[in-house]
Formats: structure tokens, sequence, C-alpha cells
């Protein structure tokens, strides 16, 4: 979908600080932290779909709540739906998983996506050069704003992964995936610096067609 969140690579916002590296402020920060990732062991709803829970805020309130009150938010909202707020009587949620207390670090530490189902033999080949779909999808996607339409080139085939834009609906689904890297001047112009390129990885439904390979 299209936001505020999708900033990524526009300009205004100078350079990235990579100065700050502290994970957790306060012990309110790892608090969020851990009742989103207790609820995620539990079955209460996925990491995709907090994403796109995230995403869907007021453009003003995205900008101006600090990074950890929006992962809060998103959780009360999740959890409202479940039907869990501070007015309700409701104290569980059907068909969450329970975890005892003294088995929350071990549970977390094995924590592991289940492998895949096979899939039809992916269409794309690593040295191909492919191009982004330009349209946007109503709902979360992993595609940034900055690469629709760009061309790149495939540097590496990374296998059959969820696929994040349908786990955001509650879709089961599973895609190949591209490892493609864009050059600077693709995605934004002859101004870029020099020598400046982006690797990301790309599910298979994100890529329009192949175009003849460039020099």
């Amino acid at each position: 979908m299209d936001g505020i969140h999708d900033m990524g690579g526009f300009h205004g916002f100078g350079r990235v600080d990579t100065t700050n590296e502290t994970t957790f402020a306060n012990d309110a920060q790892r608090r969020i932290f851990a009742i989103n990732m207790l609820s995620v062991m539990q079955g209460v709803y996925n990491i995709d779909k907090t994403r796109y829970y995230m995403e869907n805020v007021d453009p003003s309130d995205y900008l101006n709540t600090p990074y950890w009150e929006r992962w809060l938010g998103m959780v009360e909202r999740l959890y409202r739906e479940a039907g869990i707020t501070a007015e309700s009587d409701q104290s569980e949620i059907p068909g969450a998983r329970r975890i005892p207390g003294d088995k929350l670090w071990d549970g977390f530490r094995s924590l592991r996506i289940p492998e895949p189902p096979p899939l039809p033999a992916p269409i794309y080949s690593v040295g191909e050069s492919v191009r982004m779909r330009r349209d946007s999808v109503p709902t979360h996607t992993r595609l940034p704003h900055f690469l629709r339409g760009r061309v790149g080139r495939i540097e590496d085939y990374k296998g059959i992964f969820r696929f994040a834009d349908a786990y955001a609906s509650d879709r089961p689904e599973n895609q190949h995936v591209y490892s493609v890297r864009f050059t600077g001047d693709e995605i934004w112009g002859s101004g870029c610096e020099e020598n400046t390129s982006v690797q990301i990885e790309i599910y298979e439904p994100y890529i329009s067609e192949r175009v003849a390979h460039e020099n």
C-alpha cells in the first residue's frame, strides 16, 4: 500500500544516523517488544500482520509518534479486534497457544518457520535483468515504492519463503525469492552518488517482465 511509512529513498530526510545503536532505551520498550513476540509465539497474529497494522495509521500520527509507541498502538489494535480491552471481561484469545513462563526463553530460541511446500520451478534465473511491477497494492507489500518500475539484475536465487503480502491478510501463501541488485542511477538518476547500488530480496510476483540486458 502507499503510505507515509514507505518513505525510504525520498529526498529531504538527510543521511541515516548510524550512531544510535541502542536497542532499548528503557524497560517500557523491552516490555512492548516482549508482548509482541509472545503474541506471535502464541499464534495471536503473525509478524507480517503487525507491519500492515502499523502502516494503517494517520500520516501525522505516524510521523509524530515515537517508534515504540507505534508498536504499542499496533498491539492494542490487534488485541482489541480479538476482544481484549481494559473494559472487557475477556482475558483469553480462542486458539492462542499457552506457553508456561519457565519455557518462554527456550520456546523463543527454538522458534522456527515451517519448511514451505514445493512450488513449480522459478520463472527467472540468475543473471537476468528484470523490471519491477509499477502498480500499488491496497494491502501490505515488501516492495519499496522507490523500486517500482525499476530494472535490476538477479544476483542470486534464495529459495521459497512465506509471501508477506498474503500473510499480512491471513492468507497462507509461499513464493520464490530472488536477490536483485539495482544501480543508484537506475533508482535516483544521474545525480546519484557514484558507485551506489541497492540489493534487495524480491518475491517473484513483484517482477513484471524480463528486459534486454543492459551493459
